[in-house]
């Protein structure tokens, strides 16, 4: 495939593109970069097999490392939040303490979101947290809407069964009957 193809069919799609990018990312300063990442690795790609459909290849390309971009964002904001809260001078203040158990339950609704298989938690952030629609879901990551359903479903599912565990270990913590470490059990 010639570049001059490439090239066009990146001029072709790049406004539709910026929009599926911006919408996933929520951060417009990022959208540029994975555009160019998107174009690069296409390029790369045709160099070593032809490509059919180039702006086809663009928008999945794009739509992956935008997906790709997120997962990683939230992963290191995790992580960091991890970090924050273990510096926490906590003072003898409800409304701190309500902060510091509002900031755990994040951090365990975190793990609990990681702990989905990759394309169910894909479903789940995208609903939950940047609250697509099941159609516009099922354009973006090209399954149908009942696929989503049932994705969105295990997902809620699993955070409940999390935090239910969470809270049975802190019961038997408070009642002395647990002597053990806390166990995250899924």
């Amino acid at each position: 495939m010639k570049e001059d193809q490439i090239a066009l069919a990146y001029i072709r799609v790049k406004d539709r593109l910026k929009g599926t990018v911006r919408r996933i990312t929520q951060r417009p300063e990022d959208v540029e970069d994975i555009l160019q990442d998107a174009y690069i690795n296409t390029y790369c790609a045709a160099k070593k097999a032809e490509i059919d459909n180039p702006e086809a290849f663009l928008a999945k390309t794009a739509r992956n490392l935008a997906l790709n971009h997120i997962n990683s964002y939230y992963e290191k904001n995790a992580q960091q939040m991890g970090e924050n809260v273990e510096q926490i001078v906590i003072p003898d203040s409800t409304q701190v303490e309500d902060q510091v158990a509002s900031q755990n339950r994040f951090l365990d609704l975190c793990i609990a979101v990681r702990t989905l298989p990759p394309q169910c938690r894909k479903v789940f952030v995208l609903k939950k947290v940047y609250g697509y629609s099941h159609k516009e879901i099922a354009l973006e990551m090209n399954i149908s809407e009942k696929t989503i359903e049932k994705h969105i479903t295990k997902g809620i599912k699993h955070c409940v069964k999390y935090f239910a565990s969470l809270d049975e270990e802190m019961i038997k913590e408070k009642s002395g009957i647990a002597n053990e470490p806390r166990k995250i059990r899924l």
